[in-house]
């Protein structure tokens, strides 16, 4: 069991290393948590305004984590482009 226990915590280990790598590039992004819904959301930092304002001219990925509300606007903008 220990052996099973230390392979299980040495994936799970990669596994956050991973996701760090994926967030290190999230510098030019604001994350907003919703604790109503429970969503992340992720949007560009130059749409902060935005964001409060008008939120039907922008791109917001939204996700159940940082890293997939990330994600989901990775492919948002990609798909504009």
């Amino acid at each position: 069991m220990l052996l099973g226990q230390t392979s299980i915590r040495t994936r799970k280990s990669i596994q956050e290393k991973l996701n760090t790598k994926v967030m290190e590039r999230t510098y030019n992004n604001i994350f907003h948590y919703d604790s109503h819904s429970k969503i992340w959301r992720c949007f560009d930092r130059d749409d902060y305004i935005l964001f409060w304002n008008d939120r039907s001219k922008m791109s917001i990925g939204e996700g159940k984590t940082p890293e997939e509300a990330y994600k989901n606007l990775e492919t948002m903008v990609y798909e504009k482009n």
